[in-house]
């Protein structure tokens, strides 16, 4: 079973038309050793496939959207509080008013 990453390089040398840094030698053909490495037929020089994950930048209306609904919440949360304040005052005048 191959990983991950292995699929990530293949798919990427399947995309592109990768030559040999050293002698421009076309690798496309060339099979993908241990370790993601590849060796070129003609020079023998050895390359190693990374793998880097860069972050995309989010859709701007979907930021637009989440910040409208976290908005929301927070002018629910100060009415809100304020309610069960005031219920918790009045549940402690009642005891205190039944205590004495």
């Amino acid at each position: 079973m191959t990983s991950p990453l292995d699929e990530v390089v293949r798919e990427a040398r399947a995309k592109e038309n990768y030559r040999c840094a050293r002698c421009d030698y076309p690798l496309g053909d060339v099979p993908l050793g241990s370790e993601r490495c590849v060796t070129c037929p003609e020079c023998g020089y050895e390359m190693v496939f990374e793998v880097k994950v860069q972050l995309l930048p989010r859709d701007p209306e979907f930021d637009r959207e989440i910040r409208s609904r976290l908005g929301r919440l927070e002018r629910m949360v100060l009415p809100v509080s304020l309610v069960l304040m005031a219920m918790m005052i009045g549940l402690i005048i009642v005891v205190v008013m039944l205590v004495l």
